[in-house]
């Protein structure tokens, strides 16, 4: 039993957080996936790439390759629209010679949240002009079919809303 566990926390990337305020938590104990490894080739998670003209990154943590530019096609041009446009949107574009993009999962999207930073709270490294909006996932509000979970990056904040009225950003992904 304790392999396993050993494994899975190599797949769940870390937070980002370094807040401490007692040992037990997680800015003090780094947890996930690739901190505290000691393989040294096992320490990169993000890969950018230009493909064509299109900017991906591959997420070596979760085997996801997503939008790198928040300007690109595969982030709806940096522009918003309602859930119903958006959450469809992925599935009509050539992006990257790929077209099995789709809208990411709400445990996907919260997957690149770092909450060591802010305004955005994502990894600016690698992902280039996050807008400061709220960005949809593909995970309806358990609680309302009306509404769905997204996620505001510019804390990191998870919540959920209408999808008819708000207006959100969009970040594609796709398996590889």
């Amino acid at each position: 039993m304790q392999t396993k566990q050993i494994v899975l926390s190599r797949m769940l990337p870390k937070t980002g957080s370094t807040i401490n305020t007692r040992p037990e938590e997680d800015g003090d104990l780094q947890k996930g996936w690739w901190k505290g490894l000691s393989l040294a080739g096992n320490k990169t998670r993000f890969v950018s790439k230009t493909i064509g003209v299109d900017k991906v990154v591959i997420d070596l943590a979760t085997g996801l390759m997503w939008a790198a530019d928040g300007n690109e096609a595969g982030c709806y041009n940096g522009g918003d629209d309602t859930w119903y446009t958006l959450v469809s949107y992925p599935e009509t574009i050539n992006f990257a010679g790929f077209t099995d993009w789709r809208a990411p999962n709400v445990l996907e999207l919260i997957s690149i949240v770092n909450y060591g930073a802010d305004i955005p709270a994502v990894y600016t490294d690698y992902f280039l002009n996050t807008i400061m909006g709220f960005y949809i996932t593909s995970t309806s509000y358990q609680g309302d079919a009306s509404a769905c979970w997204n996620l505001f990056f510019a804390t990191g904040v998870l919540q959920s809303s209408a999808k008819n009225i708000t207006t959100y950003n969009l970040r594609s992904v796709r398996d590889l």
